[in-house]
Formats: structure tokens, sequence, C-alpha cells
């Protein structure tokens, strides 16, 4: 917005981008002093624009966390694919050696049904905190 000598504030774009087949007019600062009815609307504009602001800067911070999230999820996935999979392999190891000693395949076998259901319950109780 430009500004004259007159303390009249005159717009930079013309009626026709804002309004359909009208023009700005310059409202003068002596006009808004006594004019009680345009400053309310003013400051009731101001206000309706912040809270705007505010309401999306809300609705951006919880979309960034909500996105953080998911990022942190689908690398926890990884890990719980890896750890499955180590798992299932220490069992399949600990079942083939089982006819030859029975001490060391029963260990193995122990070990990797406790790294499965490690995973699981961790995954579980991670699916139960982003429920709530």
């Amino acid at each position: 917005m430009a500004s004259n000598k007159k303390n009249t504030l005159t717009p930079d774009i013309t009626m026709g981008e804002v309004y359909e087949g009208g023009a700005l007019n310059t409202i003068s600062i002596d006009e808004l002093l006594g004019n009680k009815v345009a400053i309310r609307q003013l400051v009731n504009e101001v206000n309706a624009k912040n809270r705007q602001i505010e309401k999306i800067a809300d609705e951006k911070l919880s979309l960034e966390r909500e996105n953080a999230a998911l990022k942190n999820q689908s690398q926890l996935r990884w890990y719980d694919a890896l750890f499955n999979a180590i798992g299932a392999i220490v069992l399949a190891i600990g079942t083939n050696i089982l006819s030859s000693n029975k001490v060391s395949a029963i260990l193995l076998i122990l070990v990797g049904i406790a790294c499965i259901a490690i995973v699981n319950i961790i995954g579980i109780v991670r699916a139960n905190q982003k429920d709530k």
C-alpha cells in the first residue's frame, strides 16, 4: 500500500482484483479516527486473522509431529523384521541340531522363541501406546 502526503492510504491493487466492477477508495486517517464502527471492524478482522494464523500454526505443528512419528514407526518396523528373522533363524538352527546336541539345541530354540516373542510384545505395546 502506498501512502501519500495527506495521511491517506492508497492501495497498490485495483478494485477489479478485489471486488467485481468497483474501485477501492482511499481512507484517510481522519475518517478512521471518528468512525468507531470502522475501527472496531478493522480490529475484529485483525483478531480473526491472528486466530486463523494460530490455528494453521497448531495444525502444522501437529502434522509435523505425526510425520515424525510415522518416520520413526517405519524405522522401528525394520528392526522388528530384522529381529524376527534372527529369531526364526536361531530357532531353525536349534531345531536342526536337536538330534545331535540336545542341550545346545534347546538353548538355541529358547533364544529364538524369546527373540520372536520380545519383538512381538514390543510391537503390541507400541500399537497400544499409539492408540491412546
